[in-house]
């Protein structure tokens, strides 16, 4: 018993002895080879090391480089992208639909438009399209803002003094004449004297009555009429102008 157990320990100390010694990098073969090569294994290990440096500066300078490009997109981004344009671009496009509205547009597709917009609406003094319901200067705004007018909701009151304000400077015609009326022109209405309802001109009809679209009370809904330009109800019909369609847009760019 004692020879076989000797025999088993001898096997294993043989066996441990072969797992320590294997391998190339401590065997003797590796210190000769080391020895005849270690000038070429100092040069390969330097150029080793400058390498991998060299890499890692370049890989570390592209990365800066793309972080920072990818920074001035966001950027541009927030001036280009979604609702957030820069001023410029904002004014452009407001001016290119104002100039659409003002010169291409059609009666019928003002009136189409306006009906699009609103026919699912009901009349509902002060509304403020909350739970499709809406007064006139509320669908106006809709309407405007369909056709790209950066149109704020306000009062007819405030459009009637935003309206004041323009033609003391010059920058809006009121409609004397019958033969100035336009299609797209707003019509402001009076109780009164003071401002209280607003539409937008349609046409003029053959023997010189205005014709207009409006959401109102009376139909509680949108509607189709006509009035003469003489009618002591009208406070006046007004040109829409590019101040006027453009609303507080030049004061924001103020601040």
């Amino acid at each position: 018993m004692e020879k076989e157990k000797s025999f088993y320990e001898n096997k294993i100390n043989k066996k441990k002895k072969k797992k320590v010694t294997a391998g190339f990098f401590l065997s003797k073969k590796f210190k000769i080879f080391f020895i005849e090569n270690k000038l070429t294994i100092f040069l390969s290990s330097i150029s080793y090391i400058s390498g991998s440096i060299l890499l890692s500066l370049l890989f570390m300078f592209l990365m800066g480089s793309f972080t920072d490009n990818n920074n001035n997109n966001c950027e541009n981004k927030t001036e280009i992208t979604g609702n957030t344009f820069s001023y410029e671009q904002k004014y452009n496009k407001y001016k290119e639909n104002f100039t659409y509205y003002k010169s291409t547009a059609t009666p019928n597709e003002l009136l189409y438009s306006f009906i699009e917009t609103v026919s699912d609406y009901t009349y509902k003094l002060g509304g403020k399209w909350n739970n499709k319901k809406t007064d006139c200067k509320g669908a106006a705004d809709l309407f405007f803002r369909y056709w790209g007018a950066p149109f704020v909701h306000e009062s007819v009151k405030r459009i009637s003094k935003r309206i004041k304000t323009l033609r003391q400077k010059g920058a809006l015609e009121k409609r004397l004449s019958v033969k100035r009326v336009r299609h797209g022109d707003i019509i402001i209405f009076i109780k009164k004297k003071v401002p209280s309802h607003l539409a937008i001109v349609y046409k003029v009809t053959p023997s010189g009555l205005v014709q207009y679209f409006d959401m109102n009370l009376r139909n509680k809904s949108w509607g189709l009429s006509v009035i003469n330009i003489h009618n002591k109800k009208i406070q006046g019909i007004y040109e829409v102008s590019l101040e006027l369609w453009m609303g507080d847009f030049f004061k924001k760019r103020k601040k």
